[in-house]
C-alpha cells in the first residue's frame, strides 16, 4: 500500500514506473499481439495470472467516457436489452453499472466493500457483484463475474481478468479488430469505428 501511495503522489502508474498520463498503455499488464501496417513491427507482450480480488484498477476510459488505443468499444446485449460494451486492457477486473445489473434482472450478490482505484489516483467503492453473468457480443454468448461500480462512458467494462480466459489474442488496435479461439474456432470482435455508440441510459432500460 504504501508503494502504491508514493506512485499516486508522484503520478505513476499502479503496475509501472512510467508517467500516468490519458493515454498511458501499461507493458506489465499487455497480453496481446499488437498488429497494425504490414511495415509495423509486430510485439509480444505476457499477461500476469495473479490479478488480486484487492488489486481492482479500472481506466479513466471507463470512467470518463473517453477512449483510447488500449480500447475498444463494442455492442452487446443482456436478456436483448442493449448496452455498450468497453474491452479495456487498461482494467484489472470485469465491471457493470448497477443500473444496468438492475434494469436486466442480474441477480446481484453483495460483498464486503473493496475500493476500486481509477487510474488518475482517485477511488471508488464496490460492494455487489454480478457472478457468472451471461451477455452476447455479436451473436456469441460470453459468461464471466462482474463488480458493480458507478460507470459513465460504457455500460459495462471487460478488464484483464476477461481477456485473461480468451488464451491467445491478435488485437489490431488501428482497425479495431480482434480475433481469438473460442471452443476451437475463430472468433473476431469488430469495434465501432465510425459514430459513437449511445449509451443505454437508465430511462431507455425503464422503457424496453
Amino acid at each position: 500500500m504504501q508503494e502504491k501511495r508514493e506512485k499516486k503522489k508522484k503520478r505513476l502508474c499502479y503496475y509501472c514506473n512510467e508517467k500516468y498520463k490519458p493515454d498511458h498503455k501499461c507493458k506489465r499488464k499487455q497480453i496481446f499481439l499488437l498488429d497494425g501496417d504490414e511495415s509495423e513491427e509486430k510485439a509480444t507482450c505476457e499477461v500476469e495470472n495473479d490479478i488480486k480480488e484487492d488489486d481492482l484498477v479500472v481506466s479513466l476510459n471507463a470512467i470518463s467516457g473517453s477512449t483510447s488505443h488500449q480500447t475498444m468499444r463494442i455492442r452487446g446485449n443482456i436478456k436483448r436489452k442493449a448496452l455498450t460494451i468497453l474491452i479495456d486492457s487498461g482494467s484489472t477486473h470485469n465491471f457493470l453499472d448497477p443500473i444496468v445489473a438492475k434494469r436486466t434482472g442480474c441477480l446481484i450478490q453483495t460483498t464486503n466493500p473493496l475500493k476500486v482505484a481509477v487510474t488518475d489516483g482517485t477511488k471508488i467503492t464496490s460492494d455487489a457483484i454480478c457472478r457468472q453473468l451471461t451477455w452476447n457480443m455479436q451473436e456469441k454468448e460470453f459468461q464471466a463475474d462482474l463488480r458493480l461500480i458507478p460507470l459513465v462512458g460504457c455500460n459495462m467494462v471487460l478488464g484483464i481478468q476477461w481477456l485473461v480466459e480468451l488464451g491467445p489474442i491478435l488485437w489490431d488496435f488501428k482497425n479495431l479488430r480482434m480475433e481469438f479461439m473460442v471452443k476451437g474456432r475463430k472468433f473476431v470482435l469488430r469495434g465501432a469505428t465510425t459514430s459513437p455508440i449511445k449509451l443505454v441510459s437508465g430511462n431507455r432500460f425503464k422503457r424496453i
